[in-house]
């Protein structure tokens, strides 16, 4: 019965991967753990779920259905199993299983495993959920744009080593259509083709996790994953997306739409994020200037809603495509094509009218700690958020005052960027600063590298770290880049030597060319004066916070000063609440700041 057994193991495993004639370099399933061949994985987690998924291959042909148990725990011995369960699988989903766990502890560290009638177990998944109430870190990978056939998957290994991630975020490109002719590392034989009906579409998920370094990340950490271009470039959308479904750890938010993934996650006071679907809904409706939209309504309503009204004190929002004005023009524009003076059109900049609804909105509710998350064009960014991009009026790029936020865009985990497109090595250091030039918002741009960013949150301060790998070989190193720093309140990405100021929840570079005389009645009733002196003409913006909150209580607004002369400023305080207050005002060399009582 044991050699029957063996050679019925020799015969389905190969008639798995019948289609291909050789593998390339580490790709492999997980025969160890037949049949479940591709892993576990897990994603999406809320305080009191997440979701497990698996793959089970059939041991005939004529098998219709498979029941499988599952099994959660808070130790990997599974001595203290916290749920249980069955499911069921079958072809018309195939052969994956979800199952979405409830009743859970917020911010815990659960294990997971699946098994067939036989007793025969997946390896052991680890999963998180979030937390529900203050928390005082999270730690986040930040990926996109991972061809299988571009090079080796030594990022994903990385993360998947890691035991400090919260959570890893795809932005998008998690598997790829087709092999780029300039990028072939990995590929297989036969020459793998586009994927054009929903049988190819899932060979090519299960193609993927082949790599055993994709498996390892899957295994340890919950995964929150969007869609983009190269993962639905078949023009039946609904073929290439109920593969992605089936076999990606995705909660199904619209069981009536099932395609309508943009989700919101809270992690308890700390943060919210917001992963939003741009390649989907895109282009579908005109907006009233005759711009396309690129959310469309119902998506950009729901987002707007659930954005507004967020409590947390950090607000991610994850989108495919780059954020931020990439402005290409003069000498720059000899190595990098442009389109209608901008890098891509594909991304925000083509879509302007809706970029700046999201800016004003930020500006006028005062909403501090904004950071974007973005992939697709396989650079490494860190950009201050701007409506003003070249620090002509109310952005200086020299402090980052007058910013809205912070985008941090980390490289493709393998597709080619900069040095695949063939431009020569010396010119890379010329083209960043030539591009900084047009683009002072940008803090950091790197052109040729690949791997994965971390974000760690905290209430004072967000890091984001850009990681590199190489992707021509099998390897543990690793290096990290780049560092950048936002404080609370702070709004940009942080210079040199720049602090917050404790007591008004802002960035604090004391002004060299202004300051405030006095401010008057103190206690203060309907109106408050400001008396301010100032050594040059120059544009000036005011807020009010709370002193107990540090919350910013009125709009930014601005207040032209001339040189060499006093100017009595008047703040309406009429609608304030009794308490004690901060004046703080923000010039183009830093911010003068004075209390005041309201009774």
């Amino acid at each position: 019965m044991r050699y029957l057994s063996f050679f019925c193991f020799i015969f389905l495993y190969g008639s798995l991967f019948a289609q291909w004639n050789q593998l390339p370099a580490n790709m492999y399933a997980d025969s160890v753990h037949a049949p479940f061949y591709y892993g576990v994985a897990s994603g999406d987690p809320l305080a009191d779920r997440v979701i497990i998924w698996t793959h089970v291959t059939p041991d005939s042909a004529t098998i219709d259905t498979i029941q499988l148990g599952w099994e959660v725990a808070t130790d990997s011995t599974f001595a203290n199993v916290v749920q249980s369960g069955q499911a069921s699988t079958d072809s018309s989903v195939s052969w994956t299983v979800k199952v979405d766990v409830t009743g859970l502890s917020a911010s815990t560290t659960y294990y997971y495993r699946f098994k067939d009638a036989q007793n025969r177990y997946t390896p052991i998944g680890r999963t998180r959920t979030a937390p529900n109430g203050p928390k005082s870190n999270l730690q986040l990978a930040v990926i996109s744009c991972s061809s299988v056939f571009s090079g080796f998957f030594n990022a994903y290994r990385q993360i998947g080593l890691r035991n400090d991630l919260d959570l890893v975020i795809h932005l998008g490109d998690y598997v790829y259509d087709f092999i780029d002719e300039d990028e072939e590392v990995r590929v297989p034989d036969p020459y793998a083709q586009p994927p054009g009906n929903i049988q190819e579409w899932r060979d090519r998920e299960r193609y993927y996790l082949l790599d055993p370094d994709f498996r390892l990340a899957r295994q340890q950490h919950p995964f929150s994953i969007m869609w983009d271009n190269h993962d639905l470039a078949d023009n039946d959308k609904d073929v290439c997306t109920k593969a992605f479904l089936e076999w990606t750890p995705t909660r199904v938010i619209n069981q009536t739409d099932p395609k309508r993934i943009y989700r919101k996650m809270s992690y308890g006071d700390l943060l919210d994020i917001f992963i939003l679907d741009i390649m989907l809904w895109r282009d579908q409706e005109t907006l009233p200037n005759g711009e396309e939209s690129l959310l469309g309504t119902e998506q950009w309503d729901w987002f707007m809603d659930a954005f507004t009204n967020s409590t947390a004190q950090w607000k991610i929002i994850g989108s495919q495509k780059m954020f931020s004005y990439w402005g290409v023009s003069g000498p720059l524009a000899t190595f990098i094509p442009t389109q209608n003076g901008v890098l891509n059109l594909g991304t925000w900049d083509g879509y302007q009218l809706q970029r700046k609804e999201l800016l004003d909105t930020i500006a006028n509710r005062g909403i501090n700690n904004v950071i974007v998350i973005s992939g697709d064009s396989h650079v490494s960014l860190a950009a201050d958020l701007t409506r003003d991009p070249q620090g002509d009026s109310e952005y200086d790029p020299e402090t980052g005052s007058g910013g809205l936020g912070v985008e941090f865009l980390p490289t493709s985990v393998t597709r080619g960027n900069f040095d695949e497109l063939g431009i020569p090595t010396s010119l890379q250091s010329f083209i960043i600063d030539l591009s900084t030039q047009s683009n002072p918002h940008h803090r950091y741009v790197e052109l040729v590298q690949h791997g994965y960013g971390i974000l760690d949150i905290k209430p004072d301060s967000a890091i984001a770290q850009f990681w590199y790998c190489p992707i021509l070989q099998t390897t543990n190193d690793q290096v990290m880049g780049k560092e950048m720093v936002t404080l609370n309140g702070m709004n940009h990405w942080k210079r040199p030597g720049q602090t917050i100021d404790t007591t008004t929840s802002a960035v604090f570079v004391a002004a060299k060319s202004f300051g405030i005389g006095d401010v008057f009645p103190n206690p203060v009733g309907e109106k408050l004066n400001i008396d301010i002196h100032s050594d040059k003409t120059q544009t000036l913006k005011v807020s009010i916070y709370e002193l107990e909150t540090f919350k910013k209580v009125t709009q930014v607004y601005q207040q032209e000063v001339s040189a060499k002369k006093k100017t009595l400023l008047g703040v309406d305080t009429s609608k304030l609440g009794n308490g004690i207050y901060i004046v703080y005002i923000e010039g183009k060399d830093g911010a003068a700041a004075r209390t005041f009582l309201k009774r």
